[in-house]
């Protein structure tokens, strides 16, 4: 049964959008009941994300609880149209037995689900269409054995799952002539020695090939610094690895929207990218064998960090895990990420260089005491529109809703002059958003921008944004009337 209830509102501006909050509360079926210290480390939202048109949100718990919410019914729950939540209309509501981490919706196919965990080398697809509690595909890691032959633990971290939109292969002439390659029989990747192959018969000099995955693949990231690439169509085994330059976690991994670039990072500060149109032969592909791919390039956030003057002259840099990176979407070369002290910022891809950068205050300095839990993966999210980075705070309960819009003017950027804010009256100020509990897990409504953040105690919160037309003026009218509006006219 899951109870959700109306607890406070508030509202503010930033970069245009009506921001108002209410809280929203959960108590999941397939929660653990033993006893309060299990509870503590068992339960707790480990994921969130809604599908492409914002219908759907896919919920995942450490309880192993698996759920598809319809927004819509969440949007009345919220706004104190109904008591209780009716588990009959979840697409999917079911305990898998087993502790879940993350859970993604099939771009190519939005009846899709797939959700993996830590502890697990499988990935886990479920129809949302099919009234079951069993997936309909099980994909697999092989496992690992070392020289003493010991087997590696590969859990698996993140999932991501490459679109369809751009992905026939062509062959590309100097005379712009394309040829179709969509019915030959050949690999979707590495297919260099195809063109060192068809030079030898070809009089255009510059004959290349330009692809892209033509059938949707499947990536997971694992425990040992491995991206696996599956083909659903060949096997449920991966059919090429993607190696880093480590054995430590791939805590979270991007896919470009051209379906080309992997962006992958974790433990040690680093990340990494690996171009997916070019490397090996495609013979091993086909053939079902593992190719192991090593990263086109690398870089490590911590020397980046150091190059920020204001930032080495206040803080200690060193080397930190990064629990999150993520494209935005209305600036696809932003990669943001956070790291586990709570900071936040971004890196341009084009340049490999950090742009914009959020240090919360530590505890110690607001009066807070306490242990922190800085072991927590905590997953932020892009608004869709505006570069607002949602991040749930370190240290406090709450969100950071951080301005991250790729201009100098951005409070983050590092090249912000302070002396700007107090000439001009449209710099826009990051803003914190006090909730009732410690938020593990964001996601943003892909058209009107709404968050939904999962918390430690499987509560999901509802933070509202309204897009206004009016002069800024009128609407950075005092924030008491803005809620008082938003309470009596419900979320929008």
């Amino acid at each position: 049964m899951v109870n959700l209830f109306l607890l406070t509102t508030s509202g503010f501006m930033i970069r245009g959008l009506e921001v108002t909050t209410a809280t929203v509360k959960t108590d999941l079926q397939y929660q653990i009941r033993n006893s309060a210290k299990q509870r503590k480390h068992r339960e707790g939202i480990s994921g969130l994300e809604f599908d492409s048109k914002g219908i759907y949100l896919a919920s995942v718990t450490k309880s192993g609880c698996l759920a598809v919410h319809d927004f819509e019914a969440l949007y009345c729950l919220s706004n104190g149209l109904s008591a209780l939540e009716d588990e009959s209309k979840h697409l999917i509501h079911l305990s898998t037995g087993q502790r879940l981490d993350v859970v993604r919706w099939n771009l190519a196919n939005q009846d899709e689900v797939a959700c993996t965990s830590m502890t697990s080398n499988e990935v886990r697809i479920f129809d949302i269409g099919y009234v079951s509690s069993d997936p309909i595909e099980v994909l697999r890691k092989r496992p690992t054995v070392t020289v003493n032959g010991c087997k590696v633990p590969r859990g698996l971290c993140d999932i991501a799952f490459s679109s369809s939109d751009k992905s026939r292969p062509y062959l590309a002439h100097g005379t712009q002539q394309q040829t179709d390659l969509a019915s030959f029989p050949i690999s979707k990747f590495w297919v260099e020695d195809l063109c060192i192959a068809l030079r030898n018969y070809h009089d255009e000099i510059n004959l290349r090939i330009e692809l892209t995955p033509m059938f949707p693949l499947l990536l997971a990231s694992d425990m040992y610094g491995v991206i696996n690439l599956w083909d659903r169509r060949m096997s449920n085994f991966p059919c090429v690895e993607l190696t880093s330059n480590t054995h430590s976690p791939l805590n979270s991994i991007q896919l470009s929207l051209e379906n080309q670039i992997v962006f992958g990072a974790g433990k040690h500060g680093t990340i990494y990218a690996w171009d997916l149109r070019g490397g090996r032969t495609s013979v091993a592909f086909q053939n079902n064998k593992e190719v192991y791919h090593p990263p086109l390039s690398s870089v490590k956030l911590a020397p980046l960090l150091g190059k920020i003057r204001l930032l080495k002259e206040q803080s200690d840099i060193v080397t930190r895990e990064i629990c999150s990176i993520d494209l935005d979407p209305s600036a696809s070369y932003q990669l943001a990420f956070h790291l586990d002290n709570g900071w936040s910022g971004v890196v341009d891809t084009r340049s490999s260089q950090v742009t914009h950068i959020h240090c919360p205050p530590p505890a110690w300095l607001n009066g807070v005491e306490g242990s922190f839990d800085y072991g927590l993966m905590r997953k932020p999210a892009w608004l869709p529109t505006c570069s607002i980075y949602a991040v749930g705070s370190t240290f406090d309960n709450g969100i950071h809703l951080l301005d991250f819009y790729p201009v100098p003017t951005s409070v983050c950027h590092v090249d912000f002059n302070e002396e700007m804010q107090e000439i001009s009256t449209e710099i826009t100020q990051n803003r914190f958003v006090p909730l009732s509990e410690t938020v593990t897990a964001c996601a943003s409504h892909p058209l009107n921008g709404t968050i939904i953040a999962g918390t430690k105690t499987s509560s999901m919160l509802v933070i509202s944004q309204k897009s206004c037309s009016e002069n800024r003026d009128l609407i950075t009218e005092g924030t008491r009337e803005v809620g008082e509006k938003i309470k009596i006219s419900s979320l929008v």
